[in-house]
């Protein structure tokens, strides 16, 4: 029991950032854009000799260009494999399951238990039996648990 508690933990952390995986893998892809715009048309010259071994500052801000625009690229990657497995797991449930859970944890309104209970017509003790009910499935489809 204490181990599908921690899947639903899991799986509660997941659902909160699904929309904003898709929003940041937009806003990183424009940040490598924008790098790469600056690398390409920079007119970056190395032709001035560091002093004692140091680097030019030139050199420095290329090299750190090229560094933040790796590391955004695997988080971009990273960031889209999660958001694919997300919607993998989503597509799996049932319609209704779907919704009981965007409501509960992906879209989330401040009053989503009263959207719930007037959505399926149902009391509030059983419109978080739905939820529960929608995180289990969730959790077996996702992670096999």
């Amino acid at each position: 029991m204490i181990i599908i508690e921690f899947w639903k933990q899991v799986a509660i952390y997941d659902l909160r950032r699904f929309n904003s995986l898709q929003a940041s893998v937009k806003s990183m892809q424009e940040q490598v854009d924008s790098i790469n715009t600056r690398l390409e048309g920079s007119a970056y010259s190395f032709s001035s000799t560091p002093v004692q071994g140091g680097s030019c500052k030139l050199e420095d801000k290329y090299n750190e260009a090229i560094v933040l625009k790796d590391k955004l690229q695997c988080q971009i990657a990273e960031n889209e494999k999660d958001y694919i497995l997300i919607s993998r797991a989503l597509e799996k449930l049932s319609k209704d399951e779907q919704k009981i859970l965007n409501y509960a944890y992906i879209s989330r309104p401040s009053n989503y238990i009263g959207v719930i209970m007037d959505t399926f017509n149902v009391e509030q003790a059983q419109a978080y039996n739905h939820i529960n009910k929608a995180l289990k499935n969730y959790v077996r489809t996702r992670y096999g648990v």
